[in-house]
């Protein structure tokens, strides 16, 4: 994998897109540094801390600061530091240091800018920008679906699949219609189980570890034709703030085009 600088200033702010290692492991970390780009700001603040490891994908969100020479990342809770990052930022925006655990272990850190850009292209199809969303990219490239099981519904083979780092489920049609047709619908039916299990993995808050489970989702199988083919997805989900939340997303898509039908159109 080659290394791109991805860091760049806005209105002083500075975003960070990261990849190497901590101790052995395989991580990635993302951050904003919205103090002064000369490192002299009397309010270091650092918005939207967060890592996450290859093998597991989850966010780990990070509260932390900017040092004179780096910064220090942290997660806290109920007085006690769980984990922490010293990190010294070099002339070329890599981060070298050390990452130390609850139980006084240590381990060194070595992480260098790099850039999704290339990923952005190979999956376009997800409307993410490598700029703005290099986590939901990253996290694209490594998803993996297993399938569960299979059901009927109004004589249609439907088969269930979970995102193996998370809970995270969807369906694809298996048969019911012709070989175009379920390439069609199961391209559309990929995307949205793309866009659930990236925002799963992303489920997570300062306080608490995510055990990929912060979104409660099911899925509704309400309506099927020969030309379209109608689902709902429901939603529950907690990941962070005050309290928690739901929502519910009604999807009619065209078998033969692909087209996703808005409410006004029905």
């Amino acid at each position: 994998l080659v290394f791109l600088l991805c860091s760049l200033s806005v209105a002083a702010q500075k975003r960070y897109a990261l990849e190497g290692k901590l101790g052995k492991h395989d991580i990635l970390m993302f951050f904003s540094d919205y103090s002064e780009t000369d490192g002299a700001s009397n309010d270091p603040r650092m918005l939207d801390v967060c890592y996450f490891y290859k093998n597991s994908l989850k966010d780990i969100v990070l509260e932390g600061r900017r040092e004179k020479n780096g910064f220090t990342f942290f997660f806290e809770d109920n007085d006690t530091i769980f984990e922490k990052f010293t990190l010294t930022e070099k002339a070329d925006l890599s981060l070298v240091g050390t990452w130390q655990g609850k139980n006084g272990k240590t381990l060194p850190v070595l992480l260098h800018p790099t850039s999704y850009t290339y990923l952005s292209e190979k999956y376009h199809w997800l409307d993410y920008d490598a700029a703005d969303e290099p986590f939901s990219l990253a996290k694209a490239e490594w998803l993996s679906f297993r399938k569960d099981s299979s059901s009927i519904f109004k004589g249609k083979k439907i088969d269930w699949y979970t995102e193996v780092h998370c809970a995270a489920p969807m369906f694809r049609v298996a048969d019911g219609y012709s070989k175009k047709e379920l390439e069609t619908i199961n391209r559309k039916l990929e995307r949205i189980h793309y866009q659930l299990a990236i925002n799963q993995l992303g489920c997570a808050a300062r306080y608490d570890y995510s055990d990929g489970k912060g979104m409660e989702i099911s899925i509704e199988l309400s309506y099927v034709d020969q030309n379209l083919f109608g689902f709902q997805i429901n939603c529950f989900y907690f990941c962070g703030g005050a309290h928690p939340d739901v929502w519910h997303a009604g999807n009619l898509i065209d078998v033969h085009n692909g087209h996703e039908y808005e409410l006004d159109e029905i």
